[in-house]
């Protein structure tokens, strides 16, 4: 289980002011995770499959009164290449170059 969202106020770095979550939004975000499928990747690779998936959630009372997001999530079985002749950075390689100049 993760915390995520909360309906404690926040900064977010680069604002003035304080930010805060709606226990509404958080129960629509619980909502969106039980109808669909919500991937957990890899940071910012695409390419690579997605590692788990987000399934479920609630949300729960801090101590100090406030209401926090808590997903649950379960990693995904994946084909794992084994083998000398498998070379992950040759296929990564191979990619096409999405780089376009302006």
């Amino acid at each position: 289980m993760r915390t995520g969202l909360s309906t404690r106020p926040a900064r977010i770095a680069g604002t003035n002011h304080l930010t805060s979550v709606s226990e509404g939004a958080m129960a629509h975000a619980i909502d969106q995770v039980r109808e669909m499928f919500v991937p957990l990747g890899v940071e910012h690779l695409d390419f690579l499959p997605p590692w788990g998936r987000v399934y479920d959630g609630e949300v729960v009372e801090s101590d100090d009164g406030e209401k926090d997001l808590v997903m649950r999530a379960r990693e995904l079985p994946q084909f794992v290449w084994s083998g000398a002749d498998i070379r992950i950075g040759d296929l990564v390689a191979e990619l096409p170059n999405t780089r376009q100049s302006l």
